[in-house]
């Protein structure tokens, strides 16, 4: 039962630490580090909720259904198409911040121009997921376990440059700034249904949950602290361009070659799976597909004049809305209609839900009005 544990839990982890987590040290900077490290005790309280009433959802259910099947059973097709939508608009905004920060990891390996960069990897791994190179995205799974092992290597090159003066105090002007790169970074729960399958005892299901959310959460404070501890107000959008100044240039191209590898396997993971959608759900070839999939984010890219953190700020507060509402909407259909008595029950009072989804409306207005000039 214990191995059945350790790899559902491992695979939340997974599925979660990615790319994202390469723009926290910049808005924890942004925001003040104790007011970061205070929103980011929020956002995971809120996508913990939010995993755990999934969780009761899909032990509700007696089929086996991915998220998209739960939303069509609780909540019918209209809210499945419209749920549809909303993924294929948060994957753009993913696509086209991987494609901004590879142009910030390159040029801090090479110093090519951003801009140039940008354009020519965004054809080249658009063209990888065109030819249908699947195995590639194994890449982000295999990734995982280093992320902790840079943040031990950081600090072991960092350690004698960190200053407590750089821990700022709280900055309230970008009070709920990091607070959708937090919402981006931690959200894995698409996998929970699989979570289900891999469990033989369903029992254990809150548990690897509880964990899988928790772990990266810890590992990305942990992450902040060691970058913003040495690079402070100076912290950059992808942190290895910044940082590459304070622990030499050896070690920071290194650290933009972990950044560039790691932004494009999620770009090739989440261009498959967008690829494989209007492939499969919506029949469209092989050709209109792939064309679907990156045509929009690459023309972003001439006009989009703002950097990775800000798209991923944005995709993540306007996403959380819309996944809140659906999975609280769901939550409460599934106590109703469910034909399986669940494993766990999530006591969540109904007043707690609507503070949450009024709470991540906050968050995407703020975010849009910071951003509304500078995109």
């Amino acid at each position: 039962m214990f191995k059945d544990e350790w790899k559902a839990t491992c695979y939340l982890i997974g599925i979660t630490i990615g790319a994202g987590v390469i723009a926290l040290p910049y808005v924890f900077s942004q925001a003040g580090f104790l007011l970061g490290t205070v929103e980011l005790i929020i956002a995971w309280a809120i996508v913990l909720l939010l995993t755990l009433a999934l969780g009761e959802i899909v032990l509700r259910t007696k089929e086996n259904h991915e998220v998209s099947g739960l939303i069509e059973l609780y909540l019918g097709k209209k809210a499945k198409n419209f749920m549809a939508g909303i993924t294929i608009i948060y994957i753009y905004g993913a696509i086209l911040a991987y494609g901004l920060g590879l142009g910030e990891a390159i040029h801090g390996i090479f110093g090519i121009d951003k801009f140039v960069s940008s354009i020519v990897l965004f054809l080249l791994l658009s063209a990888i997921v065109y030819f249908g190179l699947k195995s590639v995205t194994k890449a982000e799974v295999i990734l995982t376990p280093f992320i902790f092992f840079i943040i031990f290597a950081i600090f072991l090159f960092s350690y004698n440059h960190i200053s407590v003066q750089n821990y700022t105090m709280p900055n309230i002007s970008n009070i709920l700034l990091p607070l959708g790169p937090f919402f981006f970074a931690l959200m894995g729960f698409w996998c929970v249904p699989d979570m289900k399958r891999i469990l033989r005892d369903k029992r254990s299901l809150r548990k690897t949950i509880i964990l899988g959310v928790t772990i990266p959460a810890i590992a990305y404070l942990l992450f902040a602290a060691v970058v913003v501890g040495v690079t402070g107000d100076k912290t950059t959008e992808v942190f290895s361009v910044g940082l590459a100044e304070y622990v030499g240039q050896g070690v920071g191209k290194l650290l933009s070659a972990f950044t560039f590898f790691s932004i494009a396997t999620s770009f090739i993971g989440l261009g498959f799976s967008l690829k494989e959608m209007f492939c499969e759900d919506y029949h469209c070839t092989r050709n209109v597909s792939w064309l679907a999939a990156f045509l929009i984010p690459f023309i972003l890219l001439f006009v989009v004049r703002n950097g990775f953190a800000t798209v991923i700020s944005l995709t993540g507060a306007y996403a959380t809305v819309f996944v809140a509402g659906m999975t609280l909407a769901m939550f409460y259909k599934a106590k109703k209609k469910g034909r399986r008595k669940p494993e766990f029950i999530l006591q969540l009072p109904k007043s707690i839900a609507v503070l949450i989804v009024l709470f991540t409306i906050i968050v995407a207005v703020y975010t849009m009005w910071k951003y509304a000039f500078t995109i």
